[in-house]
């Protein structure tokens, strides 16, 4: 519902991924537009972050260079069709009303994905184009669109489309809890 909402194209399960060692991984969903991959998780899931931790370096491989400098290799690598970054949302759909004035999310608040080793990734929206990206503190400029505002707002995670795609989730999300009881 949430990406519906935005107009983010998304595929569920697309795939399944062979890690080595017998371990395979099977994330949640591919936003292909986005190059993104995304798990989600409920409050307190901590069970297969390390095998999504080992699926986020194979999605996303660290440089040559990075290797160089003592980055650890990937142990294995995705198809090149299907590399990109890789984000875990964990807790909760997010409460718009708890979005801060200038779209900052409190920590540990319901509205952060992590990538491997930074916690603090938000979905936001460019202010020039209105594409829609998951970048870190929401800062809409870091979307592969090329646009800036000078003078803008650093983060765009509580642009209006982001809050009321949220709504839409957590409604979805309270109608199914509700059927199913």
């Amino acid at each position: 519902m949430f990406f519906d909402h935005l107009g983010v194209v998304w595929q569920y399960e697309p795939e399944g991924f062979d890690l080595g060692s017998g371990h395979w991984y099977l994330p949640d969903f591919w936003l292909p537009d986005l190059r993104i991959w995304l798990e989600v998780k409920g409050h307190g899931a901590s069970d297969g972050i390390g095998l999504w931790e080992r699926f986020a370096q194979a999605a996303d491989p660290p440089s040559d260079a990075d290797v160089a400098g003592g980055v650890a290799p990937a142990l294995s690598v995705l198809p090149a069709a299907w590399r990109g970054r890789a984000l875990l949302a964990y807790g909760d759909i997010p409460r718009p009303g708890d979005a801060r004035p200038g779209g900052v999310w409190p920590a540990a608040s319901e509205a952060m994905l992590a990538s491997t080793g930074d916690p603090f990734f938000q979905w936001c929206i460019c202010l020039s184009c209105g594409r829609v990206g998951a970048e870190f503190d929401g800062r809409w400029e870091r979307i592969c669109c090329g646009h800036s505002l000078e003078g803008g707002p650093e983060s765009s995670a509580d642009h209006p489309r982001l809050l009321a795609a949220y709504r839409a989730a957590r409604e979805k999300s309270f109608e199914h809890e509700h059927r199913e009881r």
